[in-house]
């Protein structure tokens, strides 16, 4: 049997009452949750209740990392002789779960075509 924890979206989600429900970026944590969208008619009558219930599951997991090296989203680019190239994997590369928070760690690595001129 499931152990489920229940949470009333009604005060924090805005579309709880319209026809989607649309979840605001990172308002679920990570994890599987269950959604129930109940339907009550009122029936006047003490002792009866008519329903019916509905639901899906839904799991929210970490997206990947999205590395970019030169602006643009580049894959290829060419110098001419004694031209530079700027990377920036750390100033353009993003988290897009938390998009305020900069990439802290990275390593690139230039291989020219000709390996006798690998300089560091």
């Amino acid at each position: 049997m499931e152990e489920l924890t229940e949470v009333f979206i009604n005060a924090s989600l805005p579309s709880y009452n319209t026809t989607a429900l649309q979840f605001p970026t990172r308002f679920l944590e990570y994890g599987l949750y269950k959604a129930v969208f109940r339907l009550q008619i009122e029936t006047y009558i003490p002792g009866i209740e008519v329903y019916g219930e509905a639901f899906t599951y839904l799991r929210v997991i970490k997206s990947p990392l999205v590395p970019v090296m030169i602006e643009g989203a580049a894959s290829k680019t060419a110098r001419g002789w004694n031209q530079q190239v700027y990377l920036n994997p750390k100033g353009l590369s993003k988290d897009p779960d938390d998009p305020e928070n900069k990439v802290r760690n990275y390593c690139a690595l230039v291989v020219s075509g000709n390996r006798n001129h690998l300089q560091r």
